[in-house]
């Protein structure tokens, strides 16, 4: 690797009490370690907020605004090079930040992301999502269009210079195909089947 790059990794979350607690061990466990991991509460109505620990560090919006809010909450806090985006129900390998980097050095792209396994309820979005990672993890890796946000990273600089997630969603939608699209659109971006 060229250089030694800080990674902020990102978790939105609303209600996310049953999962926290993996969640963060996960990303305690990464054999490359994160320069911060920020958890932002959406505004949760259960236990979220007692169970997140440190090192990880709470931020909260002001009510429930979205996961597209949430994220740019999170990303205008962060100070690392690397913007790294996953979600509370993810429990991420340990080499996970490990081999973002990797991508980043030798696919020389400053957008990206990766495949994930994660509980799919019978919710529309939830369920296309999964048939959507399923398919590209068994047949595709290499310059893409679009990302999903449960395992993205983006450069900080382009990030906010972007202007991020789009924040008209309340819930989550397509806020992760639009940031990325737009993005697409003035540079490569990679999807790495093998990183999740």
């Amino acid at each position: 690797m060229k250089n030694k790059l800080t990674i902020s990794i990102i978790v939105p979350v609303y209600n996310g009490e049953q999962y926290i607690t993996d969640c963060l061990e996960s990303l305690f466990k990464q054999t490359y370690k994160a320069k911060e991991i920020i958890i932002v509460d959406d505004g949760s109505t259960d236990n979220t907020t007692t169970s997140v620990i440190s090192p990880a560090i709470l931020i909260k919006t002001d009510g429930r605004l979205g996961a597209g809010a949430a994220r740019n909450l999170g990303a205008s806090k962060a100070t690392g090079d690397i913007l790294l985006f996953t979600d509370i129900d993810v429990i991420a390998p340990p080499n996970w930040i490990e081999k973002t980097l990797r991508v980043i050095d030798e696919k020389n792209v400053r957008c990206g992301g990766g495949g994930y396994c994660g509980p799919v309820e019978d919710v529309f979005m939830q369920w296309f999502a999964y048939q959507e990672l399923a398919w590209r993890r068994r047949n595709f890796h290499g310059h893409v269009s679009t990302l999903v946000s449960n395992n993205l990273f983006c450069e900080r600089n382009l990030f906010l210079s972007s202007g991020g997630f789009p924040e008209t969603y309340r819930t989550a939608s397509s806020e992760d195909m639009e940031f990325s699209w737009n993005i697409s659109r003035k540079e490569s971006i990679w999807w790495e089947k093998d990183n999740g």
